[in-house]
């Protein structure tokens, strides 16, 4: 509950009244006003003792309407500060979670998603863990300079980013590389050309997912170079598929998709995948699910990892 906002004016009145009833009693009307509140000579009856407690009354009331007032500045004040606070602290995590350069989550937040899509996996539904590393990237680092490549990185982010379906996310990732002692550690600086996207779904729908990438997002992208870099390059991409399984640890995962993708690396074709399980093929009976593997063998050089390195 607000307090009231009063007035100087008109507290200046309520004062003025008090103060006429205080003059009334030193004047001339002071006589008959005191007959009238105290007829009997005493000023124990119901009319003085009234007026006593209206006065008495609204001068409480004024003073506490008074402090109640500052408290509640108090109050507004802290929870303005409060809520700026909890503002800034959630742009600071949405900074901390996101890639600078391409504007998509970056690998803390796909780690934290990952996370949260195994503890809350309480129905049926599979997870496909896909990562694409755009081929060649390097040389246009090299060829146009940092400013023009990122420009162009950004580009291929938000053009797949914006069209991310409800049950698809889509992630910046920085691959693992060795150190002189050929131990794997994960790069958390911006930088690269991998991004990792998690679909809900089976295998074929991984696959779906990987030939529109193909089809519709890269054929526009490399049509937009020109533009960006002042010549126009067909853009292709490696990928790999790894069926996540909710008992792997994130680092788990990442392992086996970056071992799936040196697989597809060594393909010499444009667009070159390689995805586990390889059996869940076998499996099928639907004609247009297999037509989908049909598709990905057209559209990329696939390349088959060894199911036993996996188990």
């Amino acid at each position: 509950m607000k307090p009231i906002e009063i007035k100087y004016k008109y507290g200046l009145i309520i004062a003025l009244i008090i103060l006429v009833f205080a003059l009334l009693a030193f004047f001339e009307k002071g006589i008959k006003f005191y007959k009238l509140v105290a007829p009997d000579g005493t000023l124990l009856n119901w009319r003085f003792v009234l007026i006593i407690v209206v006065i008495t009354s609204t001068i409480v009331w004024f003073i506490m309407n008074h402090l109640w007032k500052k408290e509640f500045e108090n109050h507004q004040k802290t929870q303005y500060e409060r809520d700026n606070y909890a503002e800034l602290l959630k742009i600071s995590e949405n900074e901390r979670l996101t890639d600078i350069i391409t504007g998509v989550p970056n690998l803390q937040s796909l780690k934290k998603d990952i996370d949260i899509h195994f503890s809350k996996r309480k129905h049926k539904k599979k997870l496909q863990f896909i990562l694409i590393d755009l081929k060649g990237f390097k040389k246009i680092n090299n060829k146009y300079g940092f400013l023009k490549a990122n420009k162009l990185l950004r580009t291929i982010a938000q053009t797949i980013y914006q069209k991310m379906r409800r049950n698809e996310d889509m992630y910046k990732y920085p691959m693992n590389i060795k150190n002189e002692k050929n131990e794997h550690f994960y790069r958390i600086h911006t930088g690269g050309d991998e991004f990792v996207f998690i679909i809900q779904g089976n295998q074929t729908d991984a696959l779906g997912f990987a030939n529109r990438l193909v089809k519709n997002d890269f054929s526009k992208l490399s049509t937009l170079t020109k533009e960006i870099l002042g010549e126009s390059i067909k853009l292709s991409f490696h990928c790999a598929i790894v069926e996540m399984d909710p008992r792997d640890e994130v680092e788990d995962i990442l392992r086996k998709s970056d071992e799936c993708y040196i697989l597809a690396k060594e393909a010499k074709g444009d667009f070159s995948i390689c995805w586990h399980p390889i059996t869940i093929e076998q499996k099928l009976n639907k004609k247009w699910e297999l037509a989908i593997y049909e598709e990905t063998r057209e559209l990329f050089d696939v390349m088959t990892i060894n199911e036993t390195d996996y188990e």
